[in-house]
């Protein structure tokens, strides 16, 4: 008797085992790329780590900001303000206060250094104050790379108070 050999159940059968060579050749590629995804993730969180921080950071620095401008329009006397006098702040005495103010020792959020106030400005009616802050700021995560570099990050802010 003769065998019968069917050729295209013969090709199948080997191109199943191509296939399946290739496939094992193929093997933990899938771990490499959810390592790449981890590691974008990762990046992601640590850019909102430091991008939070920094709005924390400077969040603090405007209510020292709104300190200093609070403190150097308390400059005044009250009988002066409600005397009606026209001349109701004086840039002189609203920068000492400003300054007296900045020079107590006050409770930032970590990371800020460099701390430099500038001096009053009245407004036209004399009626309020503005104050310049600015500092360095380090986010987390970044303030070690900062540090290093030499690098930093300089934030101005401006606090006001009226009288």
């Amino acid at each position: 008797m003769k065998a019968v050999v069917n050729m295209p159940l013969i090709r199948r059968a080997a191109h199943g085992r191509k296939r399946a060579a290739r496939l094992r050749d193929e093997a933990g590629n899938a771990s490499v790329l959810l390592i790449g995804y981890l590691l974008v993730i990762m990046l992601l969180l640590a850019a909102v780590t430091a991008i939070t921080g920094a709005y924390l950071q400077r969040n603090s620095l405007q209510g020292y900001a709104d300190g200093v401008a609070l403190a150097a329009a308390k400059s005044v006397s009250d009988t002066r303000v409600y005397g009606g006098n026209a001349a109701l702040l004086g840039r002189e005495a609203a920068t000492r206060q400003a300054k007296a103010y900045s020079q107590q020792e006050v409770v930032l959020r970590g990371g800020i250094s460099g701390v430099s106030v500038s001096p009053a400005v009245l407004t036209p009616d004399a009626r309020g104050v503005s104050v310049r802050v600015s500092a360095d700021i380090a986010p987390p995560l970044t303030g070690w790379f900062l540090h290093a570099t030499g690098l930093s990050w300089r934030i101005e802010v401006v606090g006001r108070a009226y009288r």
